[in-house]
């Protein structure tokens, strides 16, 4: 009864938020990245690559917020992971009028089930990894149900092939799929894996041209993170660039400048 309540007041103020601040995530593109793991490292690569192609991009991570890539003063600022509805749509708003074109937000399940994101208008949602980690939620498919919200009406969503919640959550897209993985076969796949105390390294394939007339190009990627852990969230990062038709040579560029 507490969290329907919940609920019911987030929508409320989720719906009147939108139409005080005029729906601003209509005004550019905005990539929701959710995961257990690694989402907060994807939204970071992301935000390098896209900085290759537009200054404009606003960064909204539980540690770093930034808008144009100066620091969001603190009164604009957000708890990504289960924000105030009003507080989210005024920094969106911000993000417009600051003449943002792309906008990356980490979200939480949390903030899906308790309706505090009504009315953001994805262009790109990510999935990074699905554990059921969270006390919140009563079980693992209440968990993955509430994430899954992110994914159904998206025109563009990029699906971890490796995740066990692949198959689920593919059933549920409407959108263009991409895929990425290491094990799996997958649209964009890492290969030639490896690190030391330079970084990391891999190459990845571009399977059914996901990139739309665009010239093969060297798709190996030499990061400053030697953490091998990081290669999926570089991968998921090249999913959303893919899926937005960044070329190939501002990706490598990206990626490799953090």
């Amino acid at each position: 009864m507490k969290q329907m309540m919940k609920r019911v007041i987030n929508l409320v103020l989720a719906i009147l938020a939108n139409i005080w601040y005029r729906f601003p995530s209509r005004k550019i593109t905005l990539i929701g990245i959710t995961g257990s793991n690694c989402r907060e490292a994807t939204a970071l690569y992301s935000h390098a690559i896209l900085l290759q192609t537009s200054k404009n991009v606003g960064l909204i991570t539980p540690s770093k917020q930034t808008i144009i890539s100066v620091h969001i003063p603190d009164h604009l600022k957000v708890n990504s992971d289960v924000p105030n509805p009003f507080k989210l749509q005024r920094l969106l708003r911000e993000l417009v009028y600051r003449g943002c074109k792309y906008g990356i937000l980490t979200v939480s399940a949390e903030s899906l089930h308790e309706k505090r994101l009504w009315g953001c208008n994805f262009t790109v949602t990510v999935l990074t990894n699905y554990n059921h980690q969270s006390g919140y939620f009563d079980s693992n498919e209440q968990h993955l149900h509430a994430k899954s919200k992110l994914f159904t009406k998206t025109p563009l969503v990029v699906l971890n092939k490796d995740d066990p919640s692949y198959s689920f959550l593919s059933r549920l897209t409407q959108g263009k799929r991409i895929t990425y993985g290491i094990k799996n076969e997958a649209q964009i796949k890492a290969a030639k894996i490896q690190n030391g105390s330079w970084g990391s390294f891999f190459y990845y394939t571009n399977k059914e041209s996901v990139w739309k007339n665009q010239l093969s190009i060297d798709r190996s990627i030499k990061l400053q993170d030697k953490n091998l852990d990081v290669v999926p969230c570089a991968l998921a990062a090249i999913g959303i660039a893919a899926a937005l038709n960044i070329p190939e040579f501002r990706i490598k560029k990206g990626l490799e400048s953090v």
